[in-house]
């Protein structure tokens, strides 16, 4: 198994249990990293450096999920009572589970410029702490077809996504 997501995410799942625990029907949309996060974390040192830093490292693979696709099936699942008291992990397609590196190459090809990777150690936060070990450990090296099975539709490809993005140099 994986390490739990540290103090986030096990709030989460408390909440959850202390929810069912009370007889409270409860269906859990649970997103892999949001494709959104790459222009809130990496977008600007991508623009200004030609480089972004993690504490992914190189080899963990992350999914990258689009935040539409998770609208849509917190929609569909507040709509369709087939979704009652399930779980629902919503990811993006496979091709959206990258690596940092792969990311890099990804990018590379996207803006036509060398892109720099640097590791960084994980900031000394716990509540942080937890979730990048989850994330190095494999924690969202996956991905499902609840976004397919519940919109109908393919979830969006981070490089699709990347193709909605000015990359070009601040």
């Amino acid at each position: 198994g994986f390490p739990t997501q540290g103090p986030l995410g096990e709030a989460h799942v408390a909440g959850e249990t202390y929810t069912k625990q009370q007889g409270i029907g409860l269906t859990s949309v649970r997103p892999t990293s949001f494709s959104s996060n790459f222009v809130t974390y990496d977008l600007s040192s991508i623009k200004s450096t030609n480089g972004f830093a993690s504490p992914l490292g190189t080899e963990a693979a992350v999914n990258w999920v689009a935040i539409a696709d998770i609208a849509a099936v917190a929609v569909r699942a507040l709509v369709d009572s087939s979704y009652d008291g399930k779980e629902l992990q919503v990811t993006g397609p496979p091709s959206s589970t990258l690596t940092a590196l792969q990311m890099k190459a990804l990018i590379e090809k996207k803006s036509g410029r060398t892109i720099e990777y640097t590791h960084v150690e994980c900031p000394p936060i716990p509540d942080l702490l937890g979730l990048w070990n989850f994330l190095r450990a494999g924690g969202f090296d996956l991905s499902t077809s609840v976004v397919l099975d519940a919109t109908g539709k393919a979830p969006q490809d981070f490089s699709d996504f990347l193709d909605t993005l000015d990359l070009t140099p601040a």
